[in-house]
C-alpha cells in the first residue's frame, strides 16, 4: 500500500479501514574515526520478528574512513539478540584472521548489548 488517497478510498469501500504509514524518522548520525592505529568494526544484526529471518554483517574502516572489508550473511531463522552477536563475534573472528591488531567498534556494541 502506497497509502494514496485513491487507495484509502477504495479500500475504506470494501470495509477495509487502513491507516497511512508514518513517514520515515531521519537522525542524523556522527561516525567517529578511530585512532591511527586502530580500525573501527560497525556491526549489525536483525531480524524481521524474534525469532525470525534474520541476518548480519559488518564493515572495517581505516582511520581515515577507507573501507578495509565487509561482510553479511544469512542466518536463517533466529532471534534479533543471536544476530547481534553472531555480527560481533564474526566480526572479531575475521579481524583477527586479518592481522587487525586494534578493534574500536566491537567492545562498545558488546557493553550496550549486556548492560
Amino acid at each position: 500500500m502506497k497509502n494514496t488517497v485513491t487507495e484509502l478510498c477504495i479500500l475504506h469501500r470494501i470495509g477495509i479501514i487502513g491507516w497511512p504509514s508514518k513517514a520515515p524518522r531521519i537522525v542524523e548520525v556522527m561516525r567517529h574515526a578511530p585512532s591511527i592505529h586502530q580500525i573501527k568494526i560497525n556491526t549489525d544484526g536483525a531480524a524481521r520478528g524474534s525469532p525470525s529471518l534474520a541476518g548480519f554483517g559488518a564493515i572495517f574502516r581505516d582511520h581515515l574512513g577507507r573501507v578495509l572489508g565487509c561482510f553479511a550473511g544469512n542466518l536463517g531463522v533466529t532471534t534479533a539478540l543471536e544476530a547481534e552477536l553472531r555480527a560481533v563475534i564474526h566480526a572479531i573472528q575475521l579481524a583477527s584472521h586479518k592481522g587487525f591488531e586494534s578493534m574500536d567498534q566491537c567492545q562498545r556494541k558488546l557493553s550496550l548489548l549486556f548492560s
